[in-house]
């Protein structure tokens, strides 16, 4: 094969062809089974995992809560308190694996909180709770946390010599941190914004809770 007879056939079939090539082995190179004989995972498309070396059997804890609140519009700082099991990381993820790689854990919550002369909030919640540090290892001290979640609230006033309610969904957020003391006891200190509007009404309001929880037998 003469120099000119090459050189057509690598202007007319092998350069034009060279892209589709390229593609196809890298294609291949993404397909699991591939020639590095393990799969392949696209860090876009993977969760985050947390890389703390979560305890599936970490302690479930009870905790009481205790503090004051109100609503933005008018009388702040009356007295509240709650209730909570806090489930960490280790634990929440034998209900939803991706929390475990989150570093994150679930919150179910009751509380009551005094608004106005005459107002109370009671709300039940169920609180995703990110934590952004190792809150199951052996030497874990104060770990700060971020939260939401979503509940049903519902509104207690006064009306006549009746008191009326009003029940609806309510969005909340927060911030705190937790802290051992020793093997037995959780401390929780952590504020609290709720989202709540009905009928034309605020009842938004915020709240600042210290708890003190024991270990359930889980």
């Amino acid at each position: 094969m003469d120099t000119q007879a090459l050189r057509i056939r690598l202007d007319r079939i092998i350069l034009p062809a060279l892209p589709a090539l390229l593609s196809l082995v890298a294609l291949v190179g993404l397909l699991p089974g591939s020639a590095q004989g393990s799969p392949r995972e696209n860090p876009r498309l993977s969760l985050p995992r947390s890389g703390l070396g979560l305890d599936p059997d970490c302690p479930v804890y009870l905790l009481g809560r205790v503090g004051a609140g109100g609503a933005f519009s008018n009388s702040n700082g009356q007295f509240g308190y709650g209730g909570a099991v806090v489930f960490h990381p280790g634990q929440a993820a034998n209900f939803l694996e991706f929390l475990g790689q989150w570093n994150a854990g679930l919150v179910l919550q009751v509380d009551y909180q005094e608004l106005y002369t005459h107002y109370r909030i009671r709300s039940g919640d169920l609180v995703v709770r990110r934590y952004l540090g190792a809150v199951d290892s052996e030497d874990a001290g104060r770990v700060f946390f971020v939260e939401a979640g979503i509940g049903i609230s519902e509104i207690s006033f006064a009306e006549g010599e009746q008191r009326g309610t009003q029940i609806g969904w309510a969005p909340l957020g927060g911030v705190g941190f937790e802290w051992p003391i020793g093997d037995k006891y959780l401390c929780e200190l952590r504020g609290q914004y709720l989202q709540y509007k009905r009928q034309g009404h605020d009842y938004i309001n915020w709240s600042a809770r210290l708890g003190l929880g024991i270990p359930l037998p889980w």
